[in-house]
């Protein structure tokens, strides 16, 4: 299960840039997508990782 992200008092994610705002923001909808498909977002992003490492061109 995933946690909610945590928000500050004026709504940050710990971001200090615009860049790493959109980042978290993404990431944050890819993890919630990946939840409602009903698979295991830590399990998931450890294959989708591993994938260049195990398939050689």
């Amino acid at each position: 299960m995933s946690r909610n992200p945590g928000m500050g008092r004026k709504n940050y994610y710990g971001s200090g840039s615009q860049w790493s705002a959109r980042l978290a923001a993404m990431m944050f909808s890819l993890f919630q997508t990946i939840l409602l498909w009903g698979l295991n977002p830590h399990h998931w992003l450890h294959d989708y990782l591993g994938l260049p490492i195990t398939h050689k061109s």
